[in-house]
């Protein structure tokens, strides 16, 4: 990765030599990341990741399925079975939406909240043990790397999430200016 500085005597880099460069770090990571909350997962009852992924979506925003097919960029046959699978199991509740009968409102039951603060636990017991030869440091750049890259990719999901209510809203309602108010 090549680093400058600029005018300002401020560090400097060439941005998509950068973005490669994560991408290919987290390329390395993201799999051992995901085999770590499979089993985290696993020893709580869960069948994977995505489901925990989904109930955390939830416990932000009741959801329709047609927003979290755009958020999670996945199937739509994949996420109803893991969405009816959810259900069964009391975690996640369905009901008609209030704007179109049609669609169905998803949101996290107490049981789900419940099994949410168990994978914390479980994740959080797991990560002390994986990361126990680190050193402060060390543990201090991961917590801001993480938390960085935690708040620009909520920040994304929040703005898909608002486009997508919004040109809902649009397509419902053809006198809707676009405009939301929060």
């Amino acid at each position: 990765m090549t680093n400058s500085t600029n005018i300002d005597n401020k560090p400097s880099i060439n941005r998509d030599e950068s973005l490669s460069h994560l991408a290919q770090r987290l390329n390395i990571v993201t799999p051992m990341l995901n085999r770590f909350m499979h089993f985290s997962c696993k020893e709580i009852g869960l069948r994977s990741p995505r489901d925990l992924c989904l109930l955390a979506l939830l416990s932000k925003h009741s959801l329709s399925q047609a927003h979290l097919l755009k958020m999670l960029n996945v199937n739509a046959p994949a996420l109803s079975k893991q969405i009816d699978v959810l259900a069964q199991n009391g975690f996640l509740d369905r009901q008609a939406s209030e704007e179109d009968r049609r669609s169905q409102v998803l949101s996290i039951t107490p049981e789900g909240k419940h099994k949410l603060l168990e994978a914390a636990k479980v994740n959080e017991r797991r990560l002390k043990e994986m990361l126990a030869e680190a050193n402060d440091e060390q543990l201090i750049q991961i917590l801001e790397a993480t938390e960085t890259l935690t708040n620009v990719i909520t920040s994304r999901m929040e703005n898909v999430h608002k486009s997508h209510a919004c040109a809902w809203r649009t397509q419902h309602n053809p006198h809707h200016s676009g405009e939301t108010h929060e």
